[in-house]
């Protein structure tokens, strides 16, 4: 069960880590072409996972963090898009 545990920490820490990476990229939008490239991909990771979380049949926190993530990295990859390339 401890293994279990640890999992689901690692799963959730993960989950909230991309948020915060999320909320920096929308304060500050990458200018290079690899760095916008890796911020879309973590952006897509993190939307599907934030997703995911919130449609957990879990505690209510956990959902309300899944969405939080899930819509912060829905606004980076839309101002990611929006904003013009290099």
């Amino acid at each position: 069960m401890e293994s279990l545990a640890l999992a689901a920490a690692i799963i959730v820490f993960s989950i909230i880590v991309l948020g915060v990476v999320a909320t920096f990229t929308v304060i500050r939008t990458p200018k290079s072409a690899l760095g916008r490239m890796v911020t879309l991909i973590l952006n897509t990771i993190g939307i599907a996972a934030g997703a995911w979380l919130a449609a957990l049949d879990i505690g209510m926190g956990a959902r309300v963090i899944g969405a939080a993530v899930a819509v912060t990295n829905a606004t980076s990859l839309v101002r990611i898009l929006r904003s013009r390339a290099v």
